[in-house]
């Protein structure tokens, strides 16, 4: 799909754009003025583990109480979903990710830590912006709107001649 003329075309270079949602994720791929949907995958909730070991105490017709292993199996559910979702994302990242190309990350406030802190370093330094957030469903226009939005907000923008001319030399100065 092509990108608007008044969005960053990603030209000479390419951005991926993931998505991820809490067991879910999209990878876009932009450059040279076209996204496209390159990878999506789900985690689903293991079958097995779901009601396994759940104890009841029963009396008079009525449940009197639940054991506590159904909670630990909450949590294990859990544990195991985002391991499989992190090795899944981590290994579709390594595949199609290059060195040059720029990360744009869209990640749930909850997960951020957990999930960006797994990824290996070449990745992790490759991650321009993260967007905490749910944006799964978003459609990646929208998202490449929100990038820009974020871009332009960063930008120094000069009025004056003399402070154009002391960014030059800066700029000259480092090189």
């Amino acid at each position: 799909m092509k990108i608007p003329k008044n969005s960053n075309q990603f030209i000479g270079h390419t951005a991926w754009l993931i998505v991820s949602g809490s067991r879910e994720a999209v990878l876009y791929k932009a450059s040279d003025g076209l996204i496209e949907k390159i990878d999506f995958f789900e985690v689903k909730t293991p079958k097995g583990l779901r009601d396994e070991g759940v104890v009841m105490r029963r009396g008079g017709g009525h449940v009197i109480d639940r054991g506590t292993p159904l909670e630990d199996h909450k949590e294990l559910n859990r544990r195991k979903a985002m391991s499989d979702f992190v090795s899944l994302l981590k290994d579709r990242l390594v595949k199609n990710i290059s060195d040059k190309d720029e990360l744009y990350f869209f990640v749930p406030k909850f997960m951020e830590g957990e999930v960006l802190s797994q990824l290996p370093k070449k990745i992790q330094k490759s991650i321009l912006i993260e967007f905490s957030g749910n944006y799964i469903k978003k459609h990646p226009l929208d998202l490449i709107k929100k990038i820009n939005k974020e871009i332009s907000s960063k930008k120094v923008i000069s009025t004056s001649p003399e402070a154009s001319k002391i960014l030059k030399k800066a700029k000259q100065g480092n090189k």
